[in-house]
């Protein structure tokens, strides 16, 4: 009995790509169509997700089950009206936008839509002026901890050196 890894490897042929072509064409990682076709792991239901989103023309059922073809027969597909969408000239599904005017005679402008009166301010709040100025900070002296209980005092711990040929040597004081 033919596995899925093996329908799988069928699809990549017949398409004529590499198993890194293929992943990439499929957004996959290529080690996870390599595992797939070595055995080492089964194709999830992503995977699958992926190759059904990025080939369109392959049947499913032939894919996971082995039965029927490996490619949809077009002319049994049931076709679905594809949803309707806004394109940039403004028309929808062929017909004019509501509130858009065609103008089929080239060289005419079309008329202006009547501007809505805009309320305008003129009246600008200035920020509050800072309350300390710059120079008054300059001036203060940074405060000091007087109940410090550790000293400031730094002492060198350990000097490692380290060799090109990957040893090294650690001095403490």
């Amino acid at each position: 009995m033919e596995d899925i890894a093996q329908r799988i490897k069928e699809l990549i042929d017949d398409q004529g790509l590499s198993n890194t072509d293929f992943a990439k064409e499929a957004n996959l990682n290529p080690a996870i169509i390599s595992h797939i076709l070595s055995g080492r792991n089964k194709p999830s239901l992503q995977v699958i997700n992926q190759i059904k989103e990025s080939f369109t023309n392959v049947n499913l059922d032939y894919l996971i089950t082995g039965s029927g073809q490996l490619y949809i027969d077009v002319t049994n597909v049931n076709t679905k009206e594809k949803p309707v969408e806004n394109n940039l000239f403004g028309q929808v599904g062929g017909l004019p936008m509501e509130g858009v005017r065609v103008v089929s005679e080239p060289g005419t402008i079309p008329a202006k839509a009547p501007e809505e009166p805009v309320e305008k301010t003129t009246e600008i709040e200035k920020p509050a002026p800072p309350s300390h100025s710059l120079n008054d900070h300059l001036d203060k002296k940074p405060k000091t901890v007087e109940n410090s209980k550790e000293p400031d005092v730094k002492e060198v711990e350990q000097i490692v050196i380290f060799y090109t040929n990957g040893s090294f040597k650690a001095y403490r004081p």
